[in-house]
């Protein structure tokens, strides 16, 4: 397979990936509740986290609150602000938590250790504690208190909802570490081995619940939350917000090792060069979108059928929450300055990024 160093990533525009999943094609205007945000949550929680002034500043230009406001585009009343705040400390967290694995595996614990006791932090802060509060595993873990304390408090979850969150941060935890260990490992990647874990390390499923939840679908019993078509719905939000990751990534993620990225091995996998592949890969996620609005549309008549009218309108609000990760991630993909989109966006609307 040719290098992909010196090569050209040609990207169709943004609104041809906003078409497969929303219309009209467009970005939201600006979030009212952005800059709040910012302000008075997001930057005094890096500030006390990162003490190095020049990744301080790379960590409060990536703007994370852009992220928050994208997944949650209707929350944008001054009476959403609590929720928003939830969901911008844990995502602070979900952000910086599997950096620090890198960085435990060389001090005092080892990756697996830093799992492992991060895992029972998690659950202890979601669902309570049987014998006490031990330490935080890191200070980036300890976020995860006030996200349990909020979610029990100001933003009155239901039990079986924080467990449900607790289930999917599990795998994303555990996944996490499997990631970790093939990165250490330099082995070869197949496409098909990359979703297994990719799907699990991408946190979407907990996105998935928070966004139900937070845009008030909380009241969803459980047994529907158990049918295929909610499970199937959350499978094609996964698959397309990794891929939409993976390309705005992939110069970002180059010096990282072709192992890393899902690009270089679909390119290897199919021996194909990098304009064929992206190709195939988009075709794949403008099914997915597709498929959603069918699996979507399969939903609401299920649930009319066994249940009438009376849950519809949280229904709605959890397809609209799941919608809206793969275009907040897309928002967040190519206006953030974490990947640098901008400058490689042409007069049509095509990202032209050097390799």
């Amino acid at each position: 397979m040719t290098p992909l160093s010196g090569q050209t990533l040609v990207l169709p525009p943004a609104s041809s990936f906003l078409r497969a999943w929303k219309s009209p094609p467009q970005f939201p205007p600006p979030h009212p509740l952005h800059t709040r945000l910012t302000d008075q949550v997001i930057n005094p929680i890096l500030t006390s986290l990162i003490p190095h002034p020049k990744a301080l500043q790379k960590a409060i230009e990536y703007d994370t609150a852009l992220l928050v406001c994208g997944l949650f585009p209707s929350l944008t009343s001054d009476s959403d602000f609590e929720k928003l705040k939830t969901v911008a400390i844990w995502l602070v967290w979900i952000v910086l938590w599997d950096d620090a694995i890198d960085s435990s595996s060389s001090g005092s614990i080892n990756a697996e250790e830093y799992v492992r006791l991060s895992k029972e932090y998690v659950r202890g802060c979601l669902l309570g504690w049987e014998r006490g509060e031990p330490e935080a595993p890191s200070r980036v873990c300890e976020l995860v208190r006030e996200v349990g304390e909020r979610l029990r408090g100001v933003n009155a979850w239901r039990e079986g909802d924080r467990v449900r969150l607790w289930e999917k941060l599990e795998r994303y935890m555990d996944d996490c570490l499997v990631e970790y260990d093939v990165r250490m490992s330099g082995g070869a990647v197949t496409e098909e081995g990359f979703w297994i874990y990719r799907t699990g390390t991408s946190g979407v499923g907990a996105f998935c619940q928070m966004g139900r939840v937070m845009n008030g679908g909380g009241g969803l019993p459980g047994e529907v939350l158990g049918w295929e078509e909610v499970r199937n719905m959350e499978v094609m939000v996964n698959k397309s917000f990794v891929l939409v990751n993976e390309l705005f990534s992939l110069k970002k993620e180059l010096k990282d090792g072709p192992a890393t990225n899902l690009i270089p091995i679909a390119m290897h996998d199919g021996n194909c060069d990098l304009a064929w592949t992206v190709k195939r890969l988009m075709d794949d996620y403008v099914y997915w979108g597709s498929e959603f609005r069918n699996i979507a549309a399969r939903l609401r008549a299920r649930v009319e059928e066994e249940y009438g009218g009376e849950i519809m309108e949280m229904v709605e609000k959890t397809i609209e929450a799941y919608e809206a990760v793969v275009t907040g991630i897309l928002e967040f993909s190519v206006q953030s300055p974490r990947y640098g989109m901008k400058q490689y966006e042409r007069e049509d609307g095509y990202f032209e990024i050097p390799l």
